[in-house]
C-alpha cells in the first residue's frame, strides 16, 4: 500500500502530459486550418 501515492502522482503526470500533447496537436491543427484558409 506504500506505492499508492506514487501511482496517483504517476497517473496525474501521465494525464497532464497527454492533455498537453492534445492541446499542442490541437494548436498545430488550428494553425494549419488557418493557413489553408
Amino acid at each position: 500500500m506504500n506505492d499508492t501515492p506514487f501511482k496517483i502522482i504517476q497517473n496525474i503526470s501521465i494525464l497532464y502530459a497527454f492533455e498537453k500533447k492534445l492541446s499542442l496537436s490541437g494548436l498545430l491543427f488550428t494553425q494549419k486550418g488557418n493557413k489553408g484558409v
